[in-house]
């Protein structure tokens, strides 16, 4: 549990964090916030004493958003209301060399350009990064952080989700409602729609995902 003052894990300068100037890398890992604040830290690489000298950061905003930082500048990846307070998600950050895209329970949520100039004698930390007059710790649960050199694929990172869902719960928010013009007529009738639209959302396909699994429909 990171309790928002000074918890962090350092893991080091090693060589094996050291992934060369827009090297790729996925930052991945579970949360469950207790609160959120402003560039509440998930993983960043910055000066050993964190006091104001960057490569990186990817964070989490008050509203939910999911945001990173490269070394001058910072860029929004996913959108406000992405992760809230007490509930669990899989969040990563996978960067290719030139994009950065965020997900949440594996699902992309966003994408923005992004660069970085890798420093190797920055520590990576979990949890926490500075200014020189200011923390910026997580608080609330983090869970499975896996730092890599590569950028993981959307199917890759659908599946540690899949796996982590065993031992991490979350709120399931399949919503749609079946339309049809009359009763169907047994399990092989096909010929509805599934509509979202009905619990309020946008689109119909709104949150019906390819490769969703969880959700059977009993007729």
């Amino acid at each position: 549990f990171f309790d928002n003052s000074n918890d962090v894990v350092d893991l080091g300068s090693g060589a094996s964090l050291d992934f060369g100037n827009n090297g790729a890398f996925t930052h991945s890992g579970w949360i469950r916030p207790t609160t959120l604040g402003d560039y509440d830290a998930f993983v960043s690489k910055v000066v050993a004493a964190r006091t104001g000298v960057y490569s990186y950061m990817t964070v989490f905003m008050a509203n939910g958003r999911l945001s990173a930082y490269t070394g001058s500048a910072w860029v929004d990846i996913c959108p406000a209301g992405s992760v809230a307070i007490n509930s669990w998600y899989h969040v990563a950050f996978a960067y290719n060399g030139t994009t950065l895209f965020g997900y949440v329970n594996g699902q992309l949520c966003g994408s923005g350009a992004f660069t970085y100039t890798d420093t190797t004698t920055h520590n990576v930390f979990i949890g926490s990064w500075y200014v020189t007059s200011q923390i910026y710790d997580y608080n609330g649960y983090i869970d499975e952080v896996t730092v890599s050199n590569t950028a993981r694929t959307a199917d890759e990172i659908r599946q540690a989700y899949e796996v982590g869902l065993r031992t991490h719960p979350i709120t399931i928010d399949f919503a749609s409602a079946i339309s049809h013009a009359g009763p169907l007529s047994g399990s092989g009738d096909l010929t509805f729609t599934l509509m979202a639209t009905p619990s309020g959302y946008t689109n119909a396909g709104d949150h019906i995902y390819k490769g969703d699994n969880k959700e059977q429909l009993i007729v």
